[in-house]
């Protein structure tokens, strides 16, 4: 890719998170290679801020990391608070030096960070939107917002310009790459004539203004004519007490077209049947959004950036 000028992700930072050089960051391992890592480093540079390196991510470590480093931010996936979550251990950890908590990177469930909101009630949880070809992040959910509005993506930065076209987020500005490298097929796939970049997000548009992921276009089903959106069952199944984290995929099905299936990980020392799952989401969910499948895992694959790798998953089915 040609990110073009990398002043706008700076500029963002610097507009959400207002950092100085008394600050500090921890990093959880993401490789440098890819654009989060590299944030972490334009980070430092930029506001000479102190970085921690952690040479990859585990929960503890990480956890261990905060209480002797006492960074006062980190950038984190959405999987990995998940993770952190469930860990029994996870109140014995002094977070207070934490001044912002920053999850981007994927769509996140609104309870996993209120819960995490309410274990570490003194940093600002910012719930934010970026894409590799957008110079990420983006748009966060600005300081002074209520944790009812953790679920937001929030605004927008200066510099940039958004629509949502037939539910899909459209986004424009300097921040926005000009092509993929050698690729000009999937550069007009992805850009309009104008500057356009189609991010294949779906998101939704609040009366105060304030923008929301739903899900990613390619994770929407369509169960028997209904839109289903992974994002949502998802959300459904980890608000089950003994879930760990769960994944969901669409599969074919010859009377519906296609439907849900889910992939779920159990809390250490718990057990879970499929039924007793299938039975809670009823309280969640319309029926034709509840997984027909249920695949009960030790653990979900990750990318080398922590997220759920779904395409392990979907070569398993």
């Amino acid at each position: 890719m040609d990110y073009g000028h990398l002043q706008m992700p700076l500029n963002c930072f610097e507009y959400f998170l207002h950092p100085t050089e008394k600050d500090s960051l921890i990093s959880p391992g993401i490789p440098f290679s890819h654009l989060g890592g590299l944030d972490y480093l334009l980070f430092m540079l930029y506001f000479g801020i102190t970085l921690v390196l952690l040479e990859r991510f585990h929960p503890i470590e990480f956890l261990q990391g905060i209480a002797k480093y006492r960074p006062t931010i980190f950038c984190i996936v959405p999987s990995m608070y998940v993770v952190i979550l469930s860990l029994k251990e996870f109140e014995q950890f002094d977070l207070s030096s934490l001044r912002y908590a920053v999850v981007f990177g994927a769509p996140s469930s609104p309870q996993l960070l209120q819960r995490f909101n309410r274990a570490c009630p003194q940093a600002f949880l910012l719930n934010g939107w970026g894409m590799t070809e957008t110079s990420a992040p983006n748009a966060f959910l600005p300081t002074g917002a209520n944790t009812k509005e953790i679920p937001h993506t929030g605004e927008f930065a200066p510099g940039t310009e958004v629509k949502i076209v037939d539910e899909e987020l459209w986004i424009k500005g300097r921040a926005v790459m000009v092509g993929y490298y050698k690729e000009p097929g999937l550069t007009a796939e992805a850009l309009t004539a104008d500057g356009w970049l189609k991010t294949g997000d779906i998101f939704r548009r609040d009366p105060q203004g304030r923008y929301y992921i739903v899900g990613r276009k390619k994770e929407m089903l369509k169960v028997g004519g209904e839109i289903v959106f992974c994002l949502e069952v998802e959300e459904a199944i980890q608000r089950h007490p003994k879930v760990k984290e769960a994944a969901v995929l669409g599969v074919a099905d010859q009377l519906r077209g296609e439907v849900p299936k889910a992939f779920v990980a159990v809390k250490e020392g718990e057990k879970l049947e499929a039924e007793e799952l299938r039975y809670f989401l009823r309280g969640h969910l319309a029926h034709f959004k509840i997984p027909h499948q249920f695949q009960l895992v030790p653990a979900l694959p990750k990318n080398r950036v922590g997220k759920i790798d779904k395409e392990k998953l979907r070569d398993t089915l």
